[in-house]
């Protein structure tokens, strides 16, 4: 897992702001800082953005993991398809949950589009328990992807 902050003080304010409160032009300082503090050694093929469900997104707007994925693909000069992930369940905000419940919660929210690739990243906001990344590796990993790694801007502490 790639992550280049915890999820508390100015960090936390700042996801706030870019998830919460329209502020998508965020997107491009969160890459730009995420691609200044992260070195790889091997680059993935494709970047997979966290899915939001069709009703979530047109409410916010935007979905914030597609922004984030498609400024670090320009950074990485990697390609990002956010088309072979779906979430088809309407889940309950993961906000407040416990890990049980937001396993619970994503009980079949995911759908896969058949993948090419071998080693993919999925790009994500903020990983709080890894309940929506445990899901989505899963899914790939069951499609036959061999590598998946998980790239966030920012990790709860607590886990």
């Amino acid at each position: 897992m790639h992550v280049i902050a915890d999820y508390r003080g100015e960090w936390k304010f700042l996801m706030q702001q870019f998830k919460y409160h329209h502020q998508p032009e965020l997107s491009r300082l969160l890459a730009r800082l995420f691609y200044q503090r992260i070195a790889l050694n091997s680059l993935p093929e494709i970047l997979l953005p966290v899915p939001m469900h069709p009703w979530r997104q047109w409410r916010r707007g935007y979905n914030q993991a597609q922004l984030l994925a498609g400024e670090l693909g320009k950074h990485y000069q990697i390609p990002v398809d956010g088309s072979r992930l779906h979430r088809v369940k309407a889940t309950a905000p993961q906000v407040g949950l416990s890990r049980s419940q937001r396993k619970r919660n994503l009980n079949q929210a995911f759908r896969l589009a058949p993948v090419p690739w071998q080693h993919v990243a999925i790009v994500d906001d903020v990983v709080t328990t890894g309940s929506t990344a445990e899901a989505l590796c899963s899914l790939l990993q069951t499609a036959g992807v061999q590598r998946v790694e998980i790239w966030a801007i920012c990790r709860t502490q607590e886990h």
